[in-house]
Parts: structure tokens; sequence; C-alpha cells
């Protein structure tokens, strides 16, 4: 469409005339993501995506802390970031110039070297641990965009890939240069669920180690909570999360 008219606003009007894109309802993974944002879990998120699910997921929360989390939705809104961000790599549907939306390439060649390659490589790709995940299928913005933020990583960061196939034929495996060790063969949603139980796991840890403490200290009978830790395990982490908001008198 753009070798014809030098324009994509034919595509981009399209796609934005549904709304889909601006309402679209997080999955559970979406909402996962929000949560260990919120639980300061994962430092920041980078989508190439345009819709916003994960916008729509962390107000879906209702959490105060959702507030805190910076969402920079293009280079422009610098200003937005705080300690936790959320990232539209490509821009997103709330960008109203349809020139300006990165579907090609050559505009993301742009987008990385004049705005977007100092601000990931200084306030993303610092954390220890990297994950690339529901990237999708194989379109060429999109290997192309791993690409850049594999290249941007310092080299003593640990990165990972999540894909549902299998490795042998995952295009973005052979563009990040992936190894068998850190390869993931899982889903988006199953991913995300498998990372809130590791964290949910670790906060009841925390919860019996106080509670032990708590029993020594104060010389109380040593009651056995085991049962009611477990019911908590299996509530996961929105669920566990909306009950501590109760019991904190958290709106």
């Amino acid at each position: 469409v753009f070798a014809k008219h030098g324009s994509q606003r034919e595509i981009v009007e399209r796609l934005r005339d549904s709304r889909a894109l601006e309402v679209a309802t997080p999955n559970e993974g979406y909402l996962i993501a929000a949560a260990l944002l919120c639980e300061g879990a994962i430092s920041s998120v980078v989508t190439l995506n345009y819709d916003l699910a994960l916008k729509n997921a962390l107000s879906q929360l209702g959490t105060s802390r959702a507030i805190a989390i910076g969402i920079v939705e293009c280079p422009e809104d610098l200003d937005r970031q705080t300690a936790t961000n959320v990232y539209y790599l490509h821009r997103n549907v709330n960008e109203r110039n349809p020139e300006l939306w990165v579907l090609r390439t050559a505009a993301l060649a742009v987008e990385w070297r004049d705005h977007w390659q100092q601000i990931i490589a200084a306030s993303v790709l610092i954390a220890p641990v990297v994950l690339f995940a529901g990237l999708g299928t194989r379109i060429a913005v999109l290997i192309e965009s791993t690409r850049l933020l594999r290249a941007a990583l310092p080299r003593d960061r640990e990165f990972y890939l999540a894909d549902p196939g299998d490795m042998a034929n995952s295009a973005f495996s052979q563009a990040l240069e992936i190894d068998a060790h850190h390869y993931i063969q899982l889903r988006w949603v199953a991913l995300m669920k498998e990372l809130s139980e590791r964290l949910l796991m670790e906060q009841i840890d925390k919860l019996d180690q106080a509670a032990k403490i708590k029993i020594r200290e104060d010389g109380l009978q040593n009651d056995d909570i085991a049962h009611l830790l477990a019911r908590l395990q299996e509530l996961g982490l929105i669920t566990a999360g909306r009950l501590r908001a109760q019991w904190l008198l958290d709106p």
C-alpha cells in the first residue's frame, strides 16, 4: 500500500474505524502483566501492539498502584516516565497521525535511531533479565523490532524468548540468536500464569514466615496455617490481590 500510494493512511484508518483497538478487552495474560507491574515484579513492558489492552488492564485492576505506572505511547511522551513504565514501541491507536504508526521496517529504523534507542537502552534494558514474549506471527517489522532490542542489550544481561512453537521453526529465536537454554515453549497466557504463580508463592512464603515470627514473639499457640496458605495459592495472583485490597481497605 505504501509503495503504491506513498502513504499508509488507507490501512491505518481501516484499523481505527471499528474502535476495537481502543476498547480491546485484556485477556488473562494482560491482567497478570498489569498486576506484575503494579507489584513491582517487572520494571517495564515494551509492547509492539497498537491496541490498548494492557493500558485497559491496568485500569481494570482498579489499584492505586496502577496510577504510578508511566504510559509512554510515543517518544514525545518521555516526560511521563516513572520507575515502572509501559512503552508502545510502534505507537498506538491514540496516535492521530496515520503516517506515524510504525507499520514498516523503514519507519521503525527512523523511530529507533532518532527517538527510541537511547530511551530503551537507558530505561528498559538495564534490567538483569529481559523476556521476549507474545511476539506473534512472522512479520518483518516485528522481527526487526526484536533484533533492535536484542542489539541494545548490554553483554551481561540475560534474556529469554517465550514462543508457542518449536524453537527450530521460530523466526524470532533466529533473530535473537537464542539458545535452547533460554527458549521457553509456552503461549502468552500460560507463561504469565507461571510467572504469577511464582510471585504468589514468594508472597505466601513471606506471609508464612511472618506468622511464625508473630507466634514466637507473642507466645501464641502454634496453629498450623498450611491449609489456609494453600487456599490462598489456589486463588491466583489477581484474586489474591483483590482480597488483600479488601483486607487493607484499599479501593
